[in-house]
């Protein structure tokens, strides 16, 4: 999606966020006269990663073209092709981290945070013929999309074509939805993938409500991936009460591997049931109408501070193991007033409810990142506090 006028005012974001399935298409096409200036962050690994750009031909490597990236799993060094030059150029003295990092290509000039590291010295004249775009690149059959995509942030992103600006992209929320807008066009620049963007703001632009409340269809996506010596918590209560098995924190279910706290029901009795690696705590009857802090760990299942479920678990999760935190899915219906994951003692997450206008979602107090709904629908809001 591009090229939507809009008027201000809007709401500034920090950064755009991308889980591996959102891009932007620019909608430039680039040249011998062109230059890029990113300021952008790797969040997690992909094997390619490709931060911007676009290819001429079906191949991976047809001329002309510009892309930057990090490969190897992101442990490896930084990639740039131009141009008509032939094939990738490896630029092995610089090495993949997970930091905020400015990169620039003017006419060729390979500059990394500042410092220029490689000169293509082209003196050709050239045009891809396809458009650039970020977060992935095109080739001449489309998007490239899977494994190509890097995970990460943009912070801000220009294009200049012979010194005269085409393209100033900044991070906006407009009707509670995240877009790049260019100040040269005047132009908001949408998701033109799948799912939605992921984006932070200053907690000053937040309305704080009491809770946020879902009707079964919403979700929220942690990207975080359990750790052994991980400390799981959430703060709800459920408003339905069905023949049915909602989540409120999960992972995608294996009998050696999950972090699970679920709600089960049979007529009038409800109960939980909680899990960590391959340990589950059988059946705990409380009233799931009311409102508790539920928590896990290594050691068991806490509610309301208190040891409900004890066990010991001799496994640890395995190097590799990818899946994610989720919550509230699984047609979980009630309200959500807080969540959060330490690792080692150290709060990575902590996320509280509130409203950007009136869309509903979960803040992020640590990192500063918004957290919509990965679902479908959208939250009801609670009253402002």
């Amino acid at each position: 999606m591009m090229g939507i006028g809009v008027k201000e005012p809007y709401t500034r974001l920090l950064f755009l966020e991308t889980t591996g399935t959102q891009y932007i298409d620019t909608g430039y096409r680039p040249n011998n006269k062109t230059r890029i200036y990113a300021r952008m962050q790797t969040t997690e690994s992909t094997p390619y990663g490709r931060l911007f750009g676009c290819v001429s031909g079906s191949n991976y490597n047809s001329s002309p073209a510009v892309v930057l990236d990090w490969e190897n799993n992101y442990n490896g060094t930084l990639h740039v092709m131009w141009g008509n030059v032939s094939g990738w150029t490896n630029l092995q003295s610089i090495t993949g981290d997970y930091g905020i990092h400015t990169y620039e290509i003017n006419r060729g000039v390979v500059s990394y945070d500042g410092t220029q590291v490689h000169d293509f010295e082209d003196s050709d004249t050239w045009q891809t013929t396809v458009n650039m775009a970020i977060f992935d690149y095109f080739k001449s059959t489309g998007i490239s999309g899977g494994d190509e995509r890097m995970i990460g942030r943009v912070y801000e992103f220009k294009i200049w074509e012979d010194d005269v600006p085409v393209r100033d992209f900044v991070p906006v929320l407009v009707d509670g939805v995240a877009y790049l807008y260019d100040k040269v066009t005047k132009q908001l620049y949408g998701n033109a993938g799948t799912g939605v963007f992921r984006y932070a703001i200053s907690e000053s632009n937040l309305i704080r409500t009491e809770y946020i409340e879902t009707d079964g269809a919403q979700a929220i996506n942690t990207s975080i991936v359990p750790k052994d010596n991980g400390e799981y918590s959430i703060d709800c209560l459920l408003t339905t009460v069905e023949n049915d098995t909602p989540e409120a924190m999960v992972t995608t279910y294996s009998y050696t591997y999950y972090v699970r706290l679920r709600f089960e029901f049979s007529y009038r009795w409800s109960w939980v049931r909680a899990g960590f690696l391959d340990q589950g705590s059988g059946e705990v009857s409380i009233n799931t109408r009311t409102r508790h802090l539920y928590t896990i760990d290594k050691k068991g299942l806490y509610i309301d501070g208190n040891q409900s479920k004890g066990w010991s678990s001799s496994r640890s999760f395995e190097t590799g193991y990818n899946e994610k935190i989720s919550i509230i899915k699984n047609t979980f219906i009630g309200r959500i007033y807080g969540a959060q994951i330490k690792e080692g003692g150290v709060l990575v997450l902590d996320l509280i409810p509130g409203r950007i206008g009136t869309v509903g979602c979960m803040y992020d107090r640590v990192s500063g990142r918004v957290y919509p709904n990965d679902g479908t629908g959208d939250f009801r809001v609670g009253p402002d506090v």
